[in-house]
């Protein structure tokens, strides 16, 4: 829900960049929609300005190459698997310290990665429908699922 209320739905953008009969269905059975989140649809745009290496990871990742991991910020969040997050969620290995010690100890590791394009320790947040982010304009990529909105639940009320 967002923001604690019970009655709101959020969502992340892959089911609408997919615009799926099964999707229609799923968004009408849980309206009211009261947002959504735009995080990795828009990575991949210019106006993000994400490290050519983190792009590169997204435009290939599959739903299963995601998990959520407190490993490199102290905080869950759904990044893609690496080397690096494989290790830090093994069994036996040490939990991690709480946000923020964790990410301030993970600082070096996360800067060396993004210095040497090691992907197998970069910290690269990404949903699940990663593969769908497009490197285009922000812009297009809001009018594109503006437009697949509509797509599946007909015309929206604009602002």
């Amino acid at each position: 829900s967002a923001r604690g209320h019970p009655r709101a739905n959020t969502f992340g953008a892959g089911p609408i960049l997919r615009r799926t009969a099964a999707n229609s269905s799923m968004f009408r059975h849980i309206l009211p929609i009261s947002s959504l989140m735009l995080g990795t649809a828009l990575l991949r745009t210019p106006e993000a300005g994400i490290a050519p290496v983190w792009a590169d990871l997204i435009e290939g990742a599959r739903p299963e190459d995601t998990v959520v991991s407190r490993a490199y910020s102290g905080r869950p969040a759904r990044m893609l698997r690496n080397a690096y997050v494989e290790a830090a969620e093994a069994p036996g290995a040490p939990a991690p310290a709480p946000y923020p010690l964790q990410r301030a100890l993970t600082q070096p590791l996360r800067a060396a990665a993004l210095a040497n394009s090691a992907g197998d320790r970069l910290y690269a947040l990404a949903g699940q429908s990663a593969a769908m982010a497009r490197a285009e304009p922000a812009g297009e990529v809001v009018r594109q699922l503006w437009s697949g909105a509509e797509a599946l639940l007909g015309p929206l009320p604009a602002g």
